[in-house]
């Protein structure tokens, strides 16, 4: 009798670390892809600058085409920079409202011609600024349409205001980001597609 009941509780035992194993082989498995957490601190980034530009712009009594040269001025550089990311920009306050998406535009190819018949290159992006006019405005709260009729919504503050959407895709995700002018808020929304 005591070696059928040691027999039974060894094939328990044996039956438990079995199902133990296959369930941590099941958790390893169903992993997500690693987030790109750069763009949510590169959206902070952004933000900051441009509340910057915006307060230095109100303290210096800047005129509004300064203003303007200036928050183009930045924003083409960070577009310059990250060439793997979509940016919607809108500033001014409830008079004065400026939208730009700034959206990578395939210019062409660079690479060598070995004398083989084939080129080899790279496909050569550049920054395009493009004036986003489809925008419903109902009073302190601005919808953006942008070109490929995603949209976007705000909450204007009293003053100037700074908002910015980064977006960025690849095979598996499209990560976008939203920060805007007064306490910077990050929304994260990641899109397995």
């Amino acid at each position: 009798m005591k070696n059928k009941r040691a027999q039974f509780f060894l094939v328990a035992a044996l039956v438990m670390t079995m199902i133990m194993i296959s369930l941590a082989t099941i958790t390893t498995l169903a992993s997500a892809p690693p987030e790109d957490l750069a763009i949510f601190d590169l959206s902070k980034e952004i933000a900051y600058e441009g509340a910057q530009i915006l307060d230095h712009g109100v303290i210096r009594d800047l005129t509004p085409e300064s203003l303007q040269q200036k928050i183009t001025d930045i924003s083409k550089h960070y577009a310059t920079l990250h060439r793997d990311s979509d940016f919607l920009v809108v500033y001014g306050d409830e008079l004065t409202l400026k939208t730009f998406h700034y959206t990578q535009e395939n210019v062409g190819t660079v690479g060598i011609n070995t004398g083989s018949g084939e080129n080899v290159g790279q496909p050569l992006t550049l920054p395009t600024a493009n004036v986003i006019t489809d925008l419903v405005q109902d009073g302190k709260h601005i919808k953006v349409i942008l070109p490929n009729q995603r949209e976007v919504e705000f909450d204007l503050n009293p003053g100037q205001n700074f908002f910015l959407v980064v977006e960025k895709s690849d095979e598996t995700q499209r990560i976008v980001t939203t920060a805007g002018s007064g306490p910077v808020e990050i929304t994260r929304t990641r899109q397995i597609q």
